[in-house]
C-alpha cells in the first residue's frame, strides 16, 4: 500500500469514528437516554479533539491534492472527506430539528446545538475553501 493511500484511509477512518460516536450520542439523546445537559457536556468534550483531527486530516488531504495539481485530478479521499463533512452536517441538523419537533428539546437547546454545528462546519468550510480556491500571489513560496 502506498503511503498516501494509507494516510487517506486513516484520515477517513479517524473522521468516521468520531462521526459515528457523535451521531450515536445524538440518537441516544433523541430517544431520551441522555438529558440535554449531559448531551451538551459530552459534545463539548468530543468536538474539540474531533475538530483538531479533522482539520489536520483535511489539511493533509489538501496538500495531497495540491501535489497532484498538475493533472487537475483530486484524490478520491479528498472528495469523500469533503462531501462526508457536508452530509454529516445535514444529518446533524436534521436530527436536532427532528428532536425539537418530535421530542423534548427546547427552542434554546436547539439554538445552542445548531450554533455548535454551524461553528464546526464553518471551520471546515474555511479550510476547504482555502485549500481549493487559494490564489497564488507573489507572497506564496510554493
Amino acid at each position: 500500500m502506498q503511503e498516501h493511500k494509507l494516510v487517506g484511509y486513516f484520515a477517513l477512518a479517524l473522521i468516521g469514528s468520531h462521526l459515528i460516536s457523535l451521531f450515536y450520542l445524538l440518537i441516544l439523546a433523541v430517544v431520551g437516554r441522555f438529558e440535554i445537559v449531559e448531551l451538551t457536556t459530552a459534545i463539548s468534550v468530543i468536538l474539540p479533539l474531533f475538530g483538531m483531527y479533522t482539520a489536520a486530516a483535511i489539511k493533509h488531504l489538501g496538500r495531497l491534492t495540491k501535489a497532484r495539481s498538475r493533472s487537475n485530478e483530486i484524490s478520491r479521499y479528498v472528495v469523500i472527506a469533503y462531501f462526508s463533512i457536508l452530509a454529516s452536517f445535514v444529518a446533524y441538523m436534521l436530527a436536532i430539528i427532528s428532536w425539537k419537533a418530535f421530542g423534548s428539546l427546547t427552542h434554546e437547546d436547539l439554538l445552542a446545538l445548531a450554533g455548535i454545528g454551524e461553528t464546526v462546519l464553518g471551520v471546515y468550510v474555511g479550510i476547504i475553501v482555502g485549500s481549493l480556491f487559494k490564489e497564488k500571489s507573489g507572497f506564496d513560496k510554493q
